[in-house]
């Protein structure tokens, strides 16, 4: 009687009949070369971000940070366009927050995933915009 080839968890192909335990993976060393180099851009001597005469200094790191972040398009020319500042509370984006985009004409009212659609705001302004709004989730159709 003939076993037919199955394929384990891992990827190897064998029989029901073999007592051979599976070759371990391959592990390949990564050399210095492969990872890329991440160049910083040192604090200017005694800033603050305490100071309000170096808000726009702040501003602009925090927002070269969150660029980096982001590698969609869509999502960059959003935050663009509100020069990195929350649609609902006019305040900096910042690299450490959390950032939603917020739909103008929600989905289930046909508005679309387009750029134009978009607004940048904070986790909590989304959750604020949402509490306090007209909205409603769709009817369940069951």
């Amino acid at each position: 009687m003939a076993t037919l080839p199955c394929i384990s968890g891992n990827g190897l192909v064998r029989s029901a009949g073999d007592n051979v335990p599976p070759k371990p993976p391959t592990l390949r060393l990564v050399a210095a070369t492969d990872v890329p180099i991440t160049r910083h851009v040192k604090v200017r001597g005694y800033a603050s971000p305490f100071d309000p005469a170096l808000k726009d200094y702040w501003n602009q790191r925090a927002a070269r940070k969150v660029e980096e972040r982001y590698l969609s398009k869509k999502k960059k020319m959003v935050l663009v366009a509100q020069d990195y500042l929350c649609w609902r509370c006019g305040r900096a984006i910042r690299e450490e927050d959390s950032i939603h985009f917020h739909h103008k004409i929600p989905r289930h009212e046909g508005g679309s995933d387009d750029a134009w659609n978009l607004h940048a705001t904070h986790r909590y302004c989304h959750k604020i915009l949402h509490k306090h709004s007209d909205y409603s989730p769709p009817e369940d159709p069951r």
